[in-house]
């Protein structure tokens, strides 16, 4: 089962961040910050987006060169907080 199926409330805002990053050719972390205002960066690719007004994290590593994006954990606003508690 998809997040999103557990988590209706996040399907269009996850869609259209991921349509975006289909049709993108980012370079470089600044590139994402233009189109993704809120997103943060943590060095060597991995970036964490705001997806639905900040209700939900998602956290990825972008390979620049190849244009890649791999998704490495996708969750509520507060089970994120719980992740980086620990």
């Amino acid at each position: 089962m998809t997040f999103w199926e557990k988590n209706a409330s996040a399907r269009d805002a996850l869609s259209s961040w991921n349509a975006i990053m289909k049709k993108a050719s980012f370079q470089h972390p600044n590139e994402v910050k233009q189109v993704f205002n809120h997103a943060d960066f943590l060095g060597d690719g991995m970036a964490i987006f705001n997806i639905k007004g900040n209700d939900y994290r998602l956290i990825t590593h972008i390979l620049y060169r190849w244009q890649v994006v791999y998704i490495l954990w996708v969750g509520t606003h507060a089970q994120y907080d719980k992740l980086t508690e620990a």
